[in-house]
């Protein structure tokens, strides 16, 4: 079994420069451990020794390290993820009904967008009547700092679920991969993106919500399967476009 604490890392600096230090200080303890015997940690666990023997920290170049955690100012679609988790924020904001709000980020992935499976069925639940508590946790009241990391932590959340389901969808036979959460909403939106992405249809949705949401939302879903007329696929797609969606949906959620 191979743990892969990278993701963690990154979460944890959270593209802030000086927070590159204690991650590398978490590094360490994870390598300490992760390379250490198991039978005292089993013995310690069972009751036969009271103390754990002292482990040495593996000696790691601190330096090259730290230039690799921050070489990248964006994980790859991580930036993505953050747009569109700006998008469902400020739609989840208006005084909208929920089929208008699901409606309007649906037609917004598919013309003036990019598409993401995790993010589209996390969507669906969250302006439908399965919505959870806490699924979107701004509020405008917060300080601009909070909102930020509000912000950030969702995009995580769906940037560690896509991660996941992208593998899940390329993994070979011989090879499993286990995600680990102990938060509900994650475990089972995650759970219907891959028992979604194994039908035909979205037929499954039956099961989670009413007859009303589950038509309009299939209708939605044949309408982005024929859309051709999408910026994605024309030359306004750039990095300038993909910058200034992310500058005017934050002027509008981060404003002071």
């Amino acid at each position: 079994i191979g743990i892969e604490p990278n993701f963690s890392l990154y979460e944890l600096i959270n593209y802030e420069e000086q927070k590159a230090e204690q991650a590398l200080n978490e590094l360490e303890i994870f390598n300490a451990i992760n390379n250490y015997s198991e039978q005292p940690i089993l013995d310690y666990f069972e009751g036969t020794i009271d103390n754990i023997p002292i482990f040495n920290k593996k000696e790691v170049n601190r330096k090259e390290l730290k230039a690799d955690l921050l070489k990248y100012k964006w994980l790859i679609e991580w930036k993505e993820l953050y747009i569109i988790v700006l998008k469902i924020t400020d739609i989840s904001l208006s005084s909208k009904s929920d089929k208008d709000k699901i409606e309007e980020l649906l037609l917004w992935m598919s013309k003036d967008f990019i598409y993401s499976h995790v993010a589209i069925v996390f969507s669906i639940f969250l302006f439908s009547s399965r919505r959870q508590k806490n699924m979107v946790k701004f509020k405008l009241t917060d300080s601009k700092e909070k909102r930020h990391l509000s912000l950030k932590n969702m995009t995580w959340d769906i940037y560690y679920m896509t991660t996941f389901f992208r593998k899940w969808r390329s993994k070979s036979k011989d090879t499993e991969y286990i995600f680990a959460s102990n938060d509900k909403t994650i475990k089972e939106i995650l759970s219907i993106s891959i028992n979604l992405a194994k039908a035909t249809d979205w037929s499954l949705l039956k099961k989670y919500l009413t007859l009303n949401e589950y038509r309009h939302v299939e209708k939605l879903r044949l309408f982005m399967m024929e859309n051709l007329d999408r910026k994605f696929k024309s030359s306004i797609w750039s990095e300038e476009y993909i910058n200034e969606l992310i500058k005017t949906l934050e002027l509008k959620l981060l404003a002071d």
